[in-house]
């Protein structure tokens, strides 16, 4: 993202920044799972206000880019 011009990131991140998830959240019908780092709380019980089949799979020792860190832990084959 940091590489694209910021004519392109700016207004995605306006956009996602603003977005009010409370009147799209109630459309959302299939399992929502999310993978974490142990980096910040995940706040399972506020969003399973808004989606009570939510789920989440914290990883330990893992930053923003887990994904890149824990490839074979974040997408197990």
């Amino acid at each position: 993202m940091s590489l694209e011009p910021p004519e392109v990131g700016v207004p995605s991140l306006q956009a996602l920044l603003s977005m009010d998830f409370k009147t799209v959240l109630p459309d959302i019908k299939v399992p929502v799972l999310a993978i974490n780092s142990d980096l910040g709380a995940t706040d399972v019980a506020r969003i399973r206000k808004s989606l009570p089949a939510f789920k989440a799979d914290v990883i330990a020792h893992t930053s923003h880019f887990l994904m890149m860190e824990v490839p074979d832990e974040f997408n197990p084959q």
